[in-house]
């Protein structure tokens, strides 16, 4: 039963990280799609914004205030493109920053899920009522041994199935991490390409304003110069014309002068000399007729200049006309432009609204599969919990771990005697010196035995002793470095609400050697070194046993004492005549730290 549940949890969780990838990928997707539209919507902007420029300025080189309207209505426009663009880049900006909350959310959820699964897996709630004719009974006991022996060997596998699945789930949670990580780096590259587009594009239309401008000006002084070249032509006529007709009229004041001293002359004459009378009346007809031919010229000539002066203006008039025509055209286009920037943008807005709906539908889909699997994790913890109340071998099964390593460290008292046997085999026992050791262990689970572990440890021992011979006061002051290997077996004494018995008993046995790095030996007031001698100055064998308890301080570590008892084979002497024994008793406690694999 409790197989099939842990298959189903695997399943869920495996369904779970595949819908959170699913909508990490929909995010990605919808972010890429709308970089896309956005920057296909500035590139459209930035081909109709550079047309509508060049027809500007066409159209202004033709009139300086139709140029004025049109760059007018050109600059509103790219202001409005420009405003577009900022806004799109913003609202792009923020839904990424969104999106990558929401992931980030997501994950970090996600994360806490898998994270509160190990440590569930690690610290699963167990067994309360231990039954306490289990501990008093040693029949019971052995029984319950050889059941936790069988099934653990059974429930390593769903273990280990269960150890990598959680493994894969942290390796893809930092995959997809990674992943969205490397998105939103892409994301923010993009962006700064495109800003970096628009910048260009509001300097190509600076630079084009520029020079629609400088032409405009060009044009205006032209316009000017035509307009005074125009005035001058039509005063230097009018002058023309005046002077004409005053050389005219002073023509005919000064013939009317002649003709009334004529007549007075002839008055006075006229009976002296008809035929000059006659030749000054023909003079006179002939004045009139030459001022009147004179007055049909100059009216002729006013007449065609007052033509031509007219003909000017219509053309003058025709290009202003064609001018206005111009500028209603242009002006009718970038109306027309703008309308289809609005519906650009307008669209572009629907595809960012249509990313944001996808988006929240993702979360919610998330947010869904998230809740169900928390039920579902909920419920199949009430069925384990329920499962685990049954037994508490079931407890201890769901709870073994594939490997246990332990770090130690302890220190304590070493009470030793030393045994001196001589040539003539009489034996010498001297009395308990104290001395301090220091110890490193490294402890391994061996294969699936939970509380059964062989262990390495490096040690530094101080073995001392006290006595007197013959009536010499005596005493030995040693340091040994040695290194040991042996096995510990663990026994649960009892139970509370945790994964862990909160305390244990320990038997350990090792076999350990032993080289003097240091040591000194007073006989009465003299002082010998023992690295000179033959009873020390060799490795030192020991055999080793000890009984202690250890408690549970946290989830790995353990705090521990043990008391032991080490015995060293007889150590003779080069010369095999003598021999040294020593025999050690240690008070120890230190600490463990736990690591599982």
């Amino acid at each position: 039963m409790k197989n099939k549940l842990l298959l189903g949890i695997i399943l869920l969780f495996m369904i779970g990280i595949v819908a959170v990838q699913m909508g990490v990928d929909a995010n990605e997707t919808a972010s890429n799609t709308a970089d896309t539209t956005l920057q296909t919507n500035i590139d459209e902007l930035s081909t109709i914004s550079t047309d509508a420029i060049a027809v500007v300025q066409a159209d202004v080189n033709q009139n300086e205030l139709d140029v004025d309207i049109a760059i007018a209505v050109v600059q509103t426009d790219v202001d409005a493109n420009e405003t577009a663009s900022n806004t799109g880049d913003t609202t792009l900006q923020s839904n990424i920053d969104a999106l990558s909350t929401i992931s980030t959310d997501a994950i970090a959820v996600v994360q806490a899920d898998v994270n509160q699964n190990e440590l569930d897996a690690d610290i699963a709630v167990v067994q309360t009522d231990v039954d306490a004719n289990e501990m008093a009974s040693n029949t019971a006991y052995t029984i319950l041994q050889t059941n936790i022996d069988a099934l653990s060997t059974i429930s390593t596998d769903a273990i280990a199935v269960v150890q990598t699945d959680v493994d894969q789930n942290e390796a893809d949670s930092g995959a997809a991490d990674s992943t969205h990580t490397t998105n939103i780096a892409t994301n923010a590259t993009d962006i700064t390409v495109i800003q970096a587009d628009v910048n260009q594009n509001e300097l190509d239309t600076d630079i084009a304003i520029a020079a629609v401008q400088t032409d405009v000006d060009a044009n205006e002084t032209a316009s000017n110069t035509a307009d005074t070249n125009l005035q001058a032509n039509i005063d230097a006529l009018s002058t023309i014309s005046t002077d004409a007709i005053a050389v005219v009229q002073a023509d005919v004041n000064q013939n009317e002068l002649d003709s009334d001293a004529a007549d007075v002359t002839h008055t006075t004459n006229i009976a002296t000399n008809v035929t000059e009378i006659i030749a000054v009346q023909a003079d006179v007809d002939a004045n009139k007729t030459a001022s009147n031919t004179a007055d049909t010229t100059l009216q002729t000539n006013i007449d065609e200049l007052s033509t031509t002066s007219t003909d000017a203006i219509t053309v003058v008039q025709a290009d202003v006309n064609q001018n206005e025509t111009d500028s209603d055209a242009a002006y009718a286009t970038h109306t027309t432009n703008i309308a289809t920037n609005v519906t650009e943008i307008i669209a572009v807005q629907a595809d960012v609204d249509a990313n944001k709906t996808a988006s929240n539908t993702a979360d919610t889909t998330l947010q869904s599969n998230i809740d169900a699997l928390s039920t579902i994790s909920t419920d199949a913890m009430a069925v384990v919990q329920a499962d685990v109340n049954q037994n508490e071998l079931d407890a201890d099964i769901a709870i073994t771990v594939v490997q246990t390593s332990e770090y130690q460290l302890s220190t304590g008292i070493n009470f030793t005697r030393f045994s001196f046997e001589d040539a003539n085999e009489t034996r010498y026992d001297f009395d308990m010196g104290e001395g301090s050791f220091y110890r490193l262990g490294y402890q391994q689970q061996i294969s699936n035995k939970e509380n059964l572990l062989w262990e390495l440890a490096l040690s530094s021992n101080s073995f001392n002793a006290i006595g007197s011979l013959q009536g010499e006061s005596l005493s030995w002051n040693t340091r040994y470095a040695g290194l040991s290997a042996g096995l510990l077996f663990k026994y649960p004494v009892f139970s509370k609400n945790n994964v862990e018995h909160p305390l244990k008993l320990r038997f350990q046995t090792a076999a350990s050697t032993h080289y003097l790095v240091y040591g000194k030996q007073y006989i009465g007031s003299t002082l010998y070194n023992l690295t000179d001698t033959d009873d020390f100055n060799k490795m030192l064998y020991t055999a080793e046993i000890s009984l202690g308890f250890e408690k549970r301080l946290s989830h790995n570590m353990l705090l521990f004492a043990s008391y032991g008892i080490a015995l060293s084979l007889d150590s003779k002497t080069n010369n095999g005549e003598e021999s040294l024994q020593i025999k050690n008793r240690q008070l120890s406690f230190g600490i463990s730290i736990q690591t599982k694999k």
